[in-house]
């Protein structure tokens, strides 16, 4: 499903972020008011962590997620304690990533590009999505 910006991006995200969790019988809860900044409580790695799911969005050559929670005008980094992974999802490469907050600390925005948008080279600087990979 191809990653239309729309006012639905995030929930398709984080619904598709449920389904592949669900689908491996998994232990999820979803808060009923959003207001811990934590989108599911689940199982992972033998625990119960909280997971904010965020939705890449589309640029020219590249796909962008903002790590950072607030309206538009009190934004700021998520501290420890609010959350323990991101789960990031990219929904035209059917993709989803486990993050731990602390393997972003002090990032706002984080870019993935395409194998077949990569040049030779890669930024020393870059993000090292591999490892987080899980679909």
């Amino acid at each position: 499903m191809p990653a239309v910006s729309s006012p639905f991006t995030g929930a398709l995200g984080e619904t598709a972020f449920q389904q592949h969790f669900l689908a491996e019988g998994r232990f999820m809860a979803a808060p009923i008011f959003d207001l811990w900044k934590t989108d599911f409580v689940m199982e992972w790695e033998g625990r119960l962590i909280k997971v904010n799911v965020k939705t890449m969005s589309k640029a020219p050559n590249a796909y962008h997620v903002t790590l950072q929670t607030g309206g538009a005008t009190k934004r700021r980094l998520y501290r420890e304690g609010e959350i323990d992974y991101f789960g990031i999802v990219n929904l035209d490469y059917d993709h989803i990533w486990m993050v731990p907050l602390e393997a972003v600390a002090h990032r706002t925005l984080v870019s993935w590009i395409p194998d077949s948008k990569r040049k030779n080279r890669i930024s020393r600087r870059a993000f090292k999505w591999d490892q987080y990979l899980i679909k």
